[in-house]
């Protein structure tokens, strides 16, 4: 992050206090933003396509859905006076990301549960050596 100057010498001293604090914000929210996609790839490259939501709210889920355009993203759903709505999660508003994505973990145990208990057969699959996590 660029340094600017100010003309005022007090707001000067302000802000230059800040900038340690705000680069380390900015560099949590490019964290956050590049762990949101890897897990979108990641779910995408499995090829899984089962709408799957966890509540957070009265009127809002976070959820794995399609998005449109057979495009699945993981997003927020929310209850509004015009019906329900969807964005990505990694379009809401910074306070909304920060606050949604606590919840990714629970989203993906339900996807993991899902997916466990898929079509028949379909869970009963061996792993290969390639795929144990261990």
């Amino acid at each position: 992050m660029e340094d600017p100057k100010l003309l005022n010498p007090e707001w000067q001293a302000a802000l230059e206090n800040a900038l340690p604090q705000l680069s380390r914000y900015q560099a949590k929210l490019n964290a956050l933003s590049a762990d949101i996609r890897t897990v979108e790839k990641t779910l995408i490259d499995s090829g899984f396509r089962i709408y799957v939501a966890v509540r957070i709210s009265v009127h809002e889920e976070l959820a794995w859905m399609d998005a449109g355009a057979n495009t699945w993203r993981i997003g927020v759903l929310r209850q509004e006076k015009n019906g329900l709505t969807f964005r990505p999660l990694i379009e809401t508003a910074t306070a909304d990301r920060l606050r949604l994505s606590q919840a990714i973990p629970q989203l993906l145990a339900a996807i993991a549960n899902e997916a466990g208990s898929g079509p028949a057969g379909l869970a009963d699959v061996p792993l290969t050596d390639d795929e144990i996590p261990f």
